[in-house]
């Protein structure tokens, strides 16, 4: 569990550290299995996203957000430079929190905001990826030596399940992550949020909004292929990890704007039947030759809609920072109840 000293405003833990690391969920092979086995069996075969991000999966995920076409975490970064001040101010000394916490490049501008309001920081990166936890966190504790710095590894159930322990924080989910949730993940997530974020504490939450088909579709779809190799590995990780059956020759990927729901659909396809047999059942998932894989749904917004939506679980938008074109927003949200602001 972690608690507060109100002596020194640190973050003390009662969870076991391995290397530095907060180590709350570690994925076992058998959950691996099972959720894999579920998606392929499944009528329309699919797979979580989370398991993009092995240590190869983090690094070339990367070096996808610096590709041209993909706007989103540039013109993210662009928002909490300009923003983050404000951000502070408002939030007040807490610490942050951050589900998804990749490389946190772009947190750095709010780390460097509280350390100048409040001569320090806390900062709990929360990832699914321990290599990424490991080179962010060696990174920012280079550059923010006046900042604690405490990685959890860890899916955001686990970390949301913490705020109660912390007390009032800065949770904070960029890149339109949320996006990669279905309909019915993002209703839980945010009653989740709202029932365990203790009164006095924020939601930074960053969306990708709806903007021409194109410009989304080029964003994931990028010519140089990084994205679809960001795809391959997810497979040649399960081919490795799991003994997944394929032919990587065969290999495709393929991407679809669905308008009627506004998302972009990631889908891998294989020319040869590719299965998964447990050693242990005796039983075999097979997806059959040319049938689609859906990877991964990257949702985008209506800030209108969204509003309502965070209402009626019990959340009010505080403040929304917007590009000129209006193409990602980043949104500071609290309790519906919070009248001090």
């Amino acid at each position: 569990m972690l608690i507060q000293d109100p002596t020194s405003r640190r973050i003390k833990l009662d969870l076991p550290l391995r290397e530095g690391i907060l180590e709350s969920f570690v994925e076992t092979r058998d959950n691996l299995f099972r959720s894999v086995e579920a998606g392929l069996s499944s009528s329309s075969p699919n797979l979580d996203y989370r398991l993009l991000y092995d240590a190869t999966g983090s690094r070339i995920f990367e070096e996808i957000t610096n590709l041209p076409d993909y706007y989103l975490t540039r013109i993210e970064a662009l928002l909490l430079m300009q923003n983050a001040a404000e951000i502070a101010a408002l939030a007040g000394p807490v610490p942050l929190v951050e589900l998804g916490a990749g490389s946190g490049r772009k947190t750095r501008y709010l780390i460097d905001a509280f350390e100048a309001s409040y001569g320090s920081a806390r900062y709990i990166p929360v990832d699914v990826s321990e290599t990424a936890l490991k080179m962010a966190s060696t990174t920012l504790s280079m550059r923010h030596p006046r900042t604690q710095i405490l990685p959890m590894h860890a899916q955001h159930q686990m970390a949301l399940s913490l705020l109660e322990s912390i007390g009032p924080a800065l949770v904070i989910f960029l890149g339109s992550s949320i996006g990669n949730f279905s309909e019915d993940e993002e209703d839980f997530f945010y009653a989740q949020l709202n029932r365990r974020m203790p009164f006095g504490g924020f939601f930074l939450l960053g969306v990708d909004l709806i903007k021409a088909p194109g410009i989304i579709e080029s964003a994931y779809n990028d010519s140089a292929g990084v994205t679809a190799s960001f795809i391959a590995n997810l497979f040649r990780r399960l081919q490795r990890e799991l003994g997944l059956e394929l032919d990587m020759n065969g290999f495709e990927f393929k991407t679809r704007y669905d308008k009627r729901h506004e998302r972009m659909e990631l889908y891998a396809r294989f020319d040869k039947a590719i299965r998964l047999s447990s050693d242990v059942s005796n039983r075999s998932v097979e997806v059959v030759p040319g049938e689609p894989i859906l990877v991964e749904i990257c949702r985008k917004y209506c800030l209108c809609s969204l509003d309502k939506h965070l209402q009626k679980h019990g959340l009010r938008v505080l403040r929304v920072f917007m590009d000129q074109n209006e193409w990602f927003a980043d949104l500071l949200i609290t309790h519906r109840d919070n009248r001090d602001f």
